[in-house]
């Protein structure tokens, strides 16, 4: 089992949805996209360098999903249930993702 394999695994499946698209959608972003799974989030960063841009903490109701558009700026916090659409957040993070050196 790999490591996002086994980070999915220790939530319900009605996070699954949100954690597959979202998973989906930042890998897709381009060949220089790596993913760091961590103990309680999943972390997208662009290139070796691991300048971060979407850090991702599933939870029991909600997830969280912080990107970051540089170091010159805070990083922006979207929420949203599990029953909310996130393509809204999803082009938050393909603008963070484009704005990162």
């Amino acid at each position: 089992m790999n490591p996002y394999d086994m980070f999915r695994s220790r939530y319900p499946s009605k996070v699954h949805t949100h954690l597959d698209t979202t998973r989906r959608f930042c890998l897709s972003l381009g060949d220089t996209v790596v993913e760091d799974v961590r103990a309680h989030r999943l972390v997208y960063g662009k290139s070796m360098i691991q300048r971060w841009f979407a850090d991702i903490y599933p939870d029991t109701d909600i997830i969280r999903i912080k990107t970051s558009h540089g170091w010159r700026h805070p990083p922006t916090i979207d929420v949203a249930s599990y029953q909310d659409d996130i393509s809204e957040i999803l082009t938050h993070i393909r603008d963070a993702y484009r704005a990162i050196h």
